[in-house]
């Protein structure tokens, strides 16, 4: 004769096992140069949440590769950047269904440079003829605010005359002023994190 069944209990070790998350960093992931390799604002998310379930992400933070803007020249924009979010974890009602990594790296961070102040005037001295164009300065401007406490950061600043002759009004034996190229860059271990200023003022 057959068995018939109204109830069927299965005893044994059956289980459920957390679901897997991949967190992503959604947002701090670039930041303005401050002196530190610590990110700024990170927020983390991920895809894979069931339905209307509630998880909530934190973590310690994150920190770059290092605390330097990653370009090999002033005139470069800023390149990306390597980061490692730690300590990840979960909390709210539904987090004990997931599991997630303690840490994640990533390689799309950025530092952007930032721009110091610079006050002041170029000025070049008047000379006798030499026979070269080389001109020297009495007075140059100087980086007056906006640079991290710490970093060596220099404005150079270098002027030559438009040619290496004297200048004379037109038809007359009277000397006159001349042109002169101004130059200014930054220099010091720490000048790739910066921009030049703008509103560099014109040699007198």
């Amino acid at each position: 004769s057959g068995l018939n069944f109204d109830k069927l209990t299965i005893v044994g070790g059956l289980t459920i096992t957390p679901a897997p998350l991949t967190p992503t960093v959604t947002s701090g992931k670039t930041k303005n140069y401050d002196g530190t390799a610590a990110m700024s604002g990170v927020s983390l998310g991920a895809s894979g949440v069931i339905g209307a379930d509630v998880v909530t992400w934190s973590s310690d933070g994150g920190f770059y590769s290092d605390k330097n803007v990653n370009r090999t020249s002033i005139a470069d924009p800023a390149g990306f950047k390597t980061y490692t979010v730690s300590n990840i974890q979960i909390s709210g009602a539904d987090a004990a269904n997931y599991v997630v990594p303690a840490s994640i790296t990533g390689a799309d961070g950025k530092i952007n440079p930032i721009t110091p102040t610079a006050s002041g005037v170029a000025t070049v001295a008047n000379k006798t003829y030499d026979g070269l164009s080389t001109a020297t300065l009495t007075s140059s401007p100087t980086l007056t605010s906006g640079v991290i406490t710490g970093d060596v950061v220099n404005l150079v600043t270098n002027a030559t005359f438009v040619d290496k002759n004297v200048a004379y009004v037109t038809g007359t034996s009277n000397v006159t002023s001349k042109s002169v190229n101004l130059s200014s860059a930054l220099t010091g271990a720490d000048s790739l994190n910066y921009n030049l200023p703008s509103g560099l003022a014109n040699p007198e």
